[in-house]
């Protein structure tokens, strides 16, 4: 089956820059599913989408109260299911030559869901993260993971999950996290895709 990668991707500063102008909290959390400790990377709830930009592949893309999983906004965008265009665009903002450290966790998460209405995702609509390193080439990505109107959550497991021959040390120079959708061929229609609380699973 010939899938249409749209790609979610977010780009990181450094450190000193200020986290709340990025949608980053900087505390430590407690999931109620595992008592597993994570960081917010980015919940939306400042209502700015911040480094979060949009490609061809979207009509709208906004942050929007109609759905969340943490808080009261997501970021949402409209995915046109039967794009035409045949290369791989990404939403993304460089901000050059910074990069960010994940290697203190043990995974990265996010939730996702997409709306009800008249669309038809066709076989499925699948989500997968994956990761970029310093010289902007993937490093790494998650299982793909099917997503309906119901909640999702998709994880990348680190070092686990990084492409053959990358070592942990990958992890401390990421350039952007990206989450990319691949709708499949009888896909129709325009479908209103939701992604909140990406966030930075710790070890035990």
């Amino acid at each position: 089956m010939k899938l249409l990668t749209i790609l979610f991707a977010i780009l990181f500063v450094t450190s000193s820059s200020p986290c709340h102008s990025f949608g980053i909290d900087g505390n430590s959390h407690e999931s109620s599913k595992n008592n597993q400790e994570f960081d917010i990377l980015y919940s939306f709830e400042n209502r700015d989408r911040g480094e979060w930009i949009g490609s061809n592949h979207f009509e709208g893309f906004l942050i929007t109260d109609e759905w969340s999983s943490h808080g009261e906004y997501s970021l949402m965008g409209i995915l046109k299911q039967q794009d035409p265009t045949h290369f791989e665009p990404e939403f993304t903002k460089i901000y050059q030559p910074n990069t960010r450290d994940l290697s203190a966790y043990k995974a990265i998460a996010l939730d996702l869901r997409h709306q009800e209405g008249d669309c038809d995702p066709g076989d499925g609509l699948h989500a997968r993260i994956y990761l970029t390193g310093e010289d902007y080439n993937m490093i790494g990505f998650s299982e793909a993971v099917r997503i309906c109107t119901e909640i999702h959550t998709v994880t990348m497991n680190l070092p686990e999950d990084l492409l053959e021959g990358m070592d942990a040390s990958a992890l401390e120079s990421i350039r952007r996290i990206s989450v990319e959708f691949l709708p499949c061929e009888s896909a129709t229609g325009n479908i209103g895709i939701y992604i909140d609380n990406i966030r930075g699973l710790k070890g035990d």
